[in-house]
């Protein structure tokens, strides 16, 4: 028998009020989706981004910046499916991000730092959506 690799959809809403927007928003489409949501406390923003995934967190944390939300183990079909929910949804997260190889030991901090940095070279500096 062979052995079957099941991918793990999760979604990392950082920066967020569990009961506000964009967060309702996106739990509820990520749930019809199958797609397991984690909203870490301030205190995740120096875990690595692996760590915060695997953990069942759900209190989220009040934040001055904008939001990001971070994706992983989802397929490119599911992806588009997802964001263009999110947009049908006016859900916004101004900073989104998917974990791959490269970033995924990062701290959550680096994550956003670099985020940052892409978002004002491609926005001139801006920050707008």
């Amino acid at each position: 028998m062979k052995a079957r690799i099941v991918r793990q959809k999760r979604a990392l809403l950082w920066g967020v009020d569990p009961a506000g927007e964009p967060a309702i928003s996106t739990i509820g489409i990520c749930d019809r989706l199958g797609i397991v949501c984690r909203l870490p406390g301030k205190e995740g923003w120096t875990e690595r981004v692996e760590t915060l995934l695997d953990t069942s967190d759900t209190r989220g944390c009040a934040w001055e910046q904008p939001p990001l939300l971070l994706l992983s183990g989802l397929t490119d079909a599911e992806l588009d499916d997802l964001l263009a929910q999110l947009r049908g949804a006016k859900a916004v997260w101004p900073y989104k991000a998917v974990v791959t190889p490269y970033n995924r030991s990062w701290s959550l901090e680096k994550l956003y730092r670099e985020l940052e940095q892409e978002h004002r070279a491609v926005t001139g500096g801006g920050n707008e959506e």
